[in-house]
């Protein structure tokens, strides 16, 4: 990782995957219901 990113934005990138988690694990533990999203389908190549 240290090829492509410094180490505050190693840091950021951390925090902010720790805080979506953080996110998706009260929303399980609270079973908040998932609203319904469009699917687009694409043509096969």
């Amino acid at each position: 990782m240290r090829e492509h990113f410094s180490d505050e934005e190693i840091a950021q990138l951390s925090f902010a995957i720790a805080q979506i988690n953080a996110w998706n694990r009260l929303g399980v533990g609270m079973r908040v219901p998932v609203g319904p999203r469009a699917i687009t389908l694409r043509a096969a190549a």
